[in-house]
């Protein structure tokens, strides 16, 4: 029988702001207990959002995305990790990359890194203003996250949105970095200009145009998972919720 791999995310309040099971990001004791519970209930991989202000407009180069509080991942990664010892995942992959690689030095195992545009329109609740991230991620500041991943021994998470994000890929394999299979993730019926559809077609389609030995995960936003564990890959379901199987595993190894 597959091991079955399980990721626990608590802090989605900024994106889903009516859902009041998950604590504020500002909340960093309660936040980090939900994620100490989720590990102890058996989750193995900890994909934490730390504090974050989203800009409210474009800025002057061309970016509309998340700031981040170094100081606040820093007591949320080490109010997780007093208490447990998960595979350590940082997400916000909108964010820019001085201050991604920065969080690196807080030594995650694991962190995302978007290879295609970011344009997301999050407004599931209309009585709040939709959540916008609108940001370019060219192959120049890709190849600058692979140098840096390695230097700190993190392991990157590929996300994509669309097929674009496999010729990324591919592109920074051919200079030498990502050579070991990559921890690849699909987004389907994400909401905005990169959006693809939430259709078995749309994930067939996905997965069978993947970059050779490149797509040790796949992930979605629908409610396929028996069909998406079966093919060997992970399930995300609105609240970032998804389990699996899978043959690449980050430097810690939990299973």
């Amino acid at each position: 029988m597959e091991k079955l791999i399980i990721t626990v995310a608590c802090d989605s309040r900024t994106s889903y702001p009516i859902n009041h099971l998950c604590p504020p990001q500002e909340d960093i004791e309660g936040v980090a207990r939900q994620y100490i519970d989720g590990v102890s209930a058996g989750a193995a991989i900890t994909h934490i959002h730390g504090i974050r202000t989203l800009e409210e407009t474009m800025q002057a180069d061309g970016r509309q995305v998340s700031r981040m509080n170094h100081e606040g991942w820093q007591r949320l990664n080490e109010a997780i990790l007093s208490k447990c010892n998960p595979v350590m995942q940082f997400g916000v992959a909108s964010a820019r990359i001085e201050e991604k690689v920065k969080l690196m030095k807080l030594d995650p195992d694991m962190m995302a890194v978007a290879f295609n545009a970011h344009d997301e329109y999050f407004n599931p609740d209309p009585q709040f203003p939709p959540k916008r991230m609108m940001a370019i991620h060219p192959v120049e500041e890709l190849l600058a996250y692979a140098k840096a991943a390695d230097e700190h021994k993190v392991k990157l998470e590929v996300e994509c949105f669309h097929t674009g994000a496999f010729w990324n890929l591919e592109f920074v394999r051919k200079h030498g970095y990502l050579q070991e299979k990559a921890y690849t993730t699909l987004f389907l019926g994400w909401p905005g200009g990169t959006w693809t559809p939430p259709t078995e077609k749309a994930l067939i389609y996905m997965v069978d145009h993947s970059v050779p030995a490149s797509a040790g995960y796949r992930h979605h936003d629908t409610g396929w998972k028996g069909y998406v564990s079966n093919d060997g890959g992970i399930c995300r379901v609105r609240a970032v919720d998804h389990s699996g199987t899978s043959p690449c595993w980050p430097k810690t190894g939990r299973q």
